[in-house]
């Protein structure tokens, strides 16, 4: 797990970095806004970085507002509450890289790879996922979309997320850690649900027919009113759920 940068701590329950003086689980400060005096340095908006290789680079708070990152190598880079709105991030690999708390509303994120990468509080909003790999990332207490449709997060964890009326049809949630989640009328047809944790998840009226849900933990989970019509299971699976 990469280092938590200088005036941050890592929370032991979490694993989040976290600022020394925050309050509660509250997310870190997000970066200053341009209208606030800031150093040349921290300000990357409007570069075209399509192609660099910044592996393992520490730009965490910076401003990279409406940078290209076309295809770039991004891997393991530390981008902490960094300012990365509009950025374009199409085909780049930042698998392993570390984005708690950056601010990515409308970036385009289509064909990366964010492979095990933490983004726990981030700011997914309004972005573009077509083809992201989120295999094995962590997005805990993330801001995503509701309109996840065939997004790979195989593995990911993804606790107490509100996904109500999400549109999940077709996704990738094999293994993904979903305790507590709400799907309360998510729609997750042909969704790939197995070995997926979904203790203490809301499915009530979710539409779950032809989704796959061999091994998946169910146990206190609430199935009322979903459909369940072609869906792949064992009666074990669903034994402990609520129904």
């Amino acid at each position: 797990m990469p280092r938590c940068p200088k005036g941050t701590r890592r929370n032991k329950k979490t694993g989040i970095c976290e600022p020394n003086k925050s309050k509660g689980t509250q997310r870190s400060k997000s970066p200053k806004s341009s209208s606030t005096k800031s150093s040349d340095k921290d300000d990357m908006s409007n570069k075209d970085l399509s192609g660099k290789d910044l592996s393992n680079k520490e730009l965490s708070g910076k401003n990279f507002s409406n940078t290209k990152f076309v295809k770039s190598t991004l891997i393991g880079t530390e981008f902490i509450n960094a300012n990365l709105k509009g950025a374009n991030f199409k085909g780049a690999n930042l698998s392993a890289a570390v984005l708690e708390g950056a601010d990515l509303e409308g970036a385009n994120l289509e064909g990366a790879n964010l492979k095990d990468a933490y983004l726990n509080y981030a700011n997914l909003r309004n972005t573009k996922l077509k083809g992201a790999n989120f295999t094995g990332a962590q997005l805990d207490c993330a801001k995503l979309l509701t309109k996840l449709e065939g997004v790979n997060l195989s593995f990911t964890r993804l606790k107490s997320q509100k996904f109500e009326n999400a549109k999940l049809k077709g996704a990738n949630l094999k293994s993904a850690d979903l305790r507590g989640i709400n799907l309360r009328g998510a729609d997750l047809r042909g969704a790939d649900l197995e070995e997926a944790d979904l203790r203490g998840a809301d499915l009530e009226n979710a539409d779950l027919r032809d989704a796959k849900l061999h091994g998946a933990n169910l146990k206190g989970a609430t199935l009322y009113g979903a459909k369940l019509k072609g869906a792949k299971y064992e009666d074990e699976d669903i034994e402990f759920a609520d129904m």
